[in-house]
């Protein structure tokens, strides 16, 4: 019962995030890519609110599904070099001429949503939070279905490392590159 009432949730804020986003673009967008990119922006916005809510609304009997759409997002990236599918139909929707991987930083929909000048801020929060929410839900299962303490302890190492590494990442490219060259 709580997963559907989650997923309602989820989907009517993104609806309405949707809808605000679409008010405040509506002038720049092609009229005939209007329902593409509305229905690309909605999408990546239930996708991104459901890895961000999905820890509070829903308890460890979920945590699968949360898991394999974190790992087939991570495959995806791999196959659209480093680039989320949905950011690069919205950037080719606005952009004809844009190519898979040449601007992996920019996310049009959050860009036009939070503006330019909190737009980093706002990436660099939802790094760090979901590597917070995905070190939870492996915790809570460890915790739960693994009984040999040796391997607790060697996945919360590989964790952490995986955490630190990508967190590495986001700083290195979102701000050294910024900020100090």
């Amino acid at each position: 019962m709580i997963f559907s009432h989650g997923i309602i949730l989820n989907m009517l804020i993104a609806t309405i995030l949707t809808l605000i986003l679409y008010i405040r673009t509506v002038g720049e967008i092609v009229p005939g890519n209007r329902i593409i990119l509305w229905l690309i922006r909605w999408i990546h916005l239930n996708t991104l609110l459901f890895l961000i809510i999905y820890v509070f609304l829903f308890d460890v009997t979920y945590d699968y599904i949360y898991l394999g759409f974190v790992l087939i997002m991570f495959i995806s990236w791999a196959f659209f070099k480093t680039e989320c599918i949905f950011s690069y139909i919205e950037k080719k929707q606005l952009d004809s001429e844009y190519l898979l991987g040449s601007n992996v930083r920019s996310q049009p929909y959050i860009d036009k949503l939070v503006g330019d000048k909190y737009k980093d801020g706002v990436w660099t929060f939802l790094g760090v939070y979901s590597h917070i929410i995905f070190a939870f839900i492996v915790y809570r299962n460890a915790e739960i279905y693994i009984k040999n303490e040796v391997a607790k302890t060697g996945i919360y190492v590989v964790l952490a490392a995986i955490i630190v590494n990508n967190l590495y990442y986001v700083y290195k490219h979102r701000y050294y590159d910024v900020y100090m060259t």
